[in-house]
């Protein structure tokens, strides 16, 4: 009688043993829901395509970028190793040997100087003083001034500059170099036509060669 007793105990244990045992594996596996279920869909495939998508959008964005920054068409001078890129509205032309000038076609009485000196050869302390005194020179008694505001300085390399007010409008005068030269660039603006803002534009495409 005892047997029998101690056998429906054990056979009721090892069905308690084995419903928590099914319990507990089927509260470790997860129910797979709308959000996971997207994200094994996705195969490694449409993965790499999207992503070649979206690179080849962002390389688009760059070009069109790059094409709506231009100012004007690149042109190459024949006196010095430079080219920018000139506006509509101004003609470049040689001076003289290693000094060409950029004027404003309705008015040449506004224009920029442009001097390139090869960094082997020259001083850029020599060359902002000499920029200094030529702007000084259009009026012995004008007050010249260092321009501190970027925004009003090419976007080049180690730029700085000078201003001066005079009777028949401004001049202001910068010195900033490329990897293989120093450049000074003079701008004489009148009154009627202020352009100094153009040829800040153009300085910003500067590139020099050897």
């Amino acid at each position: 009688m005892k047997y029998w007793k101690h056998l429906t105990a054990l056979t009721a244990l090892i069905v308690l043993l084995a419903a928590c045992g099914s319990t507990t594996n089927e509260e470790a596996e997860p129910v797979p829901t709308e959000e996971t279920a997207g994200e094994e869909s996705t195969s490694p495939e449409e993965q790499q395509t999207e992503e070649t998508d979206e690179e080849a959008t962002e390389e688009a964005t760059e070009e069109t970028s790059e094409e709506t920054t231009a100012i004007g068409e690149r042109v190459e001078s024949d006196n010095q190793p430079f080219s920018l890129e000139l506006m509509d509205g101004y003609s470049l032309t040689a001076e003289e040997p290693n000094r060409d000038v950029i004027y404003f076609d309705a008015n040449d009485a506004v224009f920029m100087r442009v001097e390139t000196f090869s960094k082997d050869e020259a001083d850029r302390g020599q060359t902002i003083e000499t920029l200094q005194q030529t702007i000084q020179a259009s009026d012995a008694e004008g007050s010249l001034m260092e321009i501190a505001t970027p925004a009003k300085l090419p976007n080049v390399d180690m730029p700085i500059g000078y201003e001066m007010m005079i009777e028949s409008g401004k001049v202001t005068g910068y010195v900033f170099e490329t990897e293989l030269h120093l450049v000074r660039a003079t701008i004489y603006d009148s009154a009627e036509d202020m352009k100094t803002g153009d040829y800040l534009q153009m300085l910003s495409t500067f590139q020099t060669h050897e």
